[in-house]
């Protein structure tokens, strides 16, 4: 009996030594102010600007200047991906602006960014580094839909690159880079944000965000891993522990 504990403890050590590190992950499942809200796995939000809301599992962006940030560990030399589940509720008349970034300090990099097609039914994203110079998604997406976003940076010191993939199946799915430059040796953060439409008058980006997971694993990044995973190791391993304190 002892031989098979011994074993299970170590497929169960195996197990977990196996899991991807998950650095921030959010549903966004407590409605009212983000200010201070904790994260199913992270540092709790710090809001500056406006303050942002979450309503109905979603984090709302309206058109108006506000942004939310969750820091954690600095990540170097590796590539970290972030996914996101988000939908576009209003698409920007004029230039548009970054929703999402990784942060190095307060240095924002990895943005997402949201333009006008000139349509109000249609919108593009692209991705870039550091220079409010995106590179856009191979089309233009619908108002109103939701779509999983995944954006990887990878740091190595050299060429920086921020990649975008929409939807994606696996990492191998199309996706569109930007690797014009250096700019960071490490990442610690987070960054939602909200903007005023400029120029004045001008109709601004609004959409909501949720689902968010931050980690160095692509297939949790482009599909939310449920944390029943790591509850059933961890109520695997008490009842094991258990069993045998009550054997001896």
């Amino acid at each position: 009996m002892k031989k098979q504990i011994l074993i299970l403890l170590s497929a169960i050590a195996f197990h977990s030594s196996s899991i991807a590190t998950t650095l921030l992950q959010d549903d966004f499942n407590t409605n009212g102010s983000l200010n201070g809200q904790s994260p199913d796995v992270g540092s709790s939000w710090t809001v500056s600007g406006t303050n942002l809301t979450v309503s109905g599992g979603a984090l709302q962006l309206p058109s108006i200047d506000g942004e939310a940030s969750s820091s954690f560990a600095n990540e170097s030399n590796t590539t970290i991906y972030a996914g996101l589940s988000f939908t576009v509720t209003q698409s920007p008349s004029m230039s548009g602006s970054f929703f999402f970034s990784f942060q190095s300090g307060p240095m924002t990099v990895g943005r997402l960014f949201i333009t006008s097609t000139g349509s109000s039914s249609t919108f593009d994203i692209g991705i870039e580094n550091n220079l409010d110079n995106p590179v856009d998604w191979t089309s233009s997406l619908n108002v109103g839909q939701q779509y999983r976003a995944v954006v990887g940076f990878t740091e190595d010191g050299a060429n920086d690159i921020s990649r975008l993939w929409i939807n994606p199946v696996t990492i191998g799915s199309a996706s569109v880079a930007d690797t014009a430059e250096t700019v960071t040796a490490s990442i610690d953060g987070i960054l939602l944000r909200s903007s005023d439409p400029f120029p004045s008058g001008a109709t601004g980006t609004e959409l909501t965000v949720n689902q968010v997971y931050v980690g160095d694993s692509f297939a949790d990044a482009s599909s939310v891993p449920e944390p029943s995973t790591s509850v059933l190791i961890m109520g695997i391993s008490i009842a094991v522990v258990t069993f045998m304190r009550r054997k001896s």
